[in-house]
């Protein structure tokens, strides 16, 4: 049995064989009981805020190395192919000049992009009031 309830019965008990001039003490027991079931809930609300808030830095840990992963990779692979085109006299590997610079220029904007993205999301500025 909760506490609360167990103060709710004793008051509901006090009431019963109390006389009628005690209509002040009932509404202070009761406005008390409450202020405890309030009191209660806010810890309740506290606790899962709290473990929401750890959850979430754990997934935004894991969700910020897979990006890093894959950034690094995506860059291996662009800064590969790029030296394969200055070295296209050892491995035949050509692509014209207009086809170069715009692997380039997606591949940084990509890379940037998902950057800030990440890091906005990392970083963000959600303060949780309770």
């Amino acid at each position: 049995m909760k506490l609360i309830d167990i103060l709710y019965k004793n008051a509901e008990n006090f009431y019963q064989h109390a006389s009628s001039d005690s209509e002040e003490k009932w509404d202070q027991i009761k406005e008390y009981t409450k202020l405890a079931d309030v009191s209660s809930s806010h810890k309740n609300l506290q606790n899962e805020i709290l473990k929401n808030s750890k959850q979430d830095r754990k997934e935004r840990k894991r969700y910020a190395l897979f990006t890093f992963v894959f950034l690094c990779i995506f860059t291996t692979i662009i800064l590969g192919i790029i030296i394969a085109i200055g070295l296209s006299k050892f491995t035949h590997f050509k692509l014209t000049e207009n086809v170069l610079i715009t692997l380039i220029t997606t591949s940084l904007s990509t890379i940037v992009g998902i950057f800030i993205f990440v890091m906005r999301y990392l970083f963000s500025k959600s303060i949780v009031k309770i």
